[in-house]
């Protein structure tokens, strides 16, 4: 068994998709325009952001805006939850920025 090692990764970017993963999780297809570390913790997700800029993050559906997310400027921390997996972190006092930009 692998501990998980606590660690961020400030991201900026915006939702190109958005897509159930059951009734409790949502993911979403990120456009990132900047994403580096935050100062105290390890940062495992600048290089999974593919050459393309994208990134695919979870999120528990509930800890979100309600609606339709595509389109948004989303700025905040996400973090490596497992092999592959890439959460957004939604915990104040680090809950995004999740902000329409129509």
């Amino acid at each position: 068994m692998v501990a998980v090692v606590e660690n961020r990764t400030a991201v900026v970017a915006v939702v190109e998709g958005q897509r159930d993963v059951d009734e409790v999780l949502v993911e979403l297809v990120l456009d990132v325009a900047e994403a580096g570390p935050v100062e105290g913790y390890p940062d495992l997700v600048s290089g999974q952001v593919g050459a393309d800029r994208s990134l695919v993050v979870r999120a528990r559906r509930a800890e979100l805006p309600a609606g339709e997310l595509v389109g948004s400027r989303l700025r905040g921390q996400v973090a490596l939850a497992g092999p592959g997996v890439v959460r957004l972190v939604t915990a104040p006092p680090d809950a995004p920025e999740l902000n329409p930009t129509s």
